[in-house]
């Protein structure tokens, strides 16, 4: 099968809205007929100054791609994987407005109306932490990294990073972010949009809290992932 891209030559559409996916690797012709790839999670523009020893930067988590058919264009959709839900476990429903822990790695679960905005604090504490949240008037994903934890060790780290809602996405969305200590990934399936962003929050800084100021989120859920040497005895 060969693929051709219908856009013109100078037309850009980019996978990825967040800064930190490059260099992926795909993996095609999988038993299962799953097309999968993973990325650098890093920029060259900070890589060799990020604050850690002796790795620099990581992989994302990897992702099953898909095509959809949108108005006769096509466009790419990508997934985490679903090994990567194999060991997760329901903590908790948090509630709006309250801070709750996060576990090392998991994943926050949302659904969401498209009508009023909302923001998610991840890695509070000493530092107001990463935000992730909706900007409804612009109809705006969005991930914001420029006060949480360290971010001084190049002018190029702090930013804000935002993916503008197609106009036919649905009027409720389900939202997935994944998050270990050092990254963030933000799914949006339906609307075709991911964010991925490396983080350093602070020492001890390991909460976080919803923030709801239109009153769309319909709910929300957060997974942990299991002890494997727990579930085994």
């Amino acid at each position: 099968m060969r693929f051709v891209p219908d856009d013109p030559s100078e037309t850009v559409r980019w996978v990825e809205a967040g800064p930190d996916f490059y260099a992926a690797q795909a993996f095609n012709h999988m038993p299962d007929g799953r097309r999968v790839w993973l990325g650098w999670m890093n920029n060259w523009r900070y890589a060799n100054a990020l604050p850690t020893y002796p790795w620099r930067g990581m992989l994302t988590i990897p992702r099953a791609l898909s095509m959809v058919e949108v108005e006769g264009r096509h466009h790419l959709v990508q997934r985490p994987c679903r090994e990567c839900y194999a060991r997760m476990q329901p903590v908790e429903a948090p509630q709006t407005g309250r801070s709750f822990p996060l576990p090392e790695a998991g994943l926050l679960r949302l659904r969401m109306r498209t009508g009023g905005p909302w923001h998610v604090r991840f890695f509070t504490g000493t530092t107001p932490g990463v935000v992730v949240g909706y900007d409804a008037e612009n109809r705006r994903l969005f991930l914001d990294r420029r006060a949480a934890g360290r971010t001084d060790f190049s002018p190029d780290f702090p930013g804000r990073f935002e993916a503008l809602l197609p106009p036919e996405v649905p009027e409720e969305l389900d939202l997935e972010i994944l998050f270990d200590r050092y990254s963030l990934e933000v799914f949006a399936p339906q609307a075709r949009l991911v964010l991925s962003a490396l983080v350093f929050p602070a020492p001890g800084d390991c909460a976080a809290v919803i923030h709801d100021e239109g009153g769309t989120i319909r709910e929300a859920l957060l997974c942990g992932y299991a002890d494997a040497s727990a579930s085994a005895g």
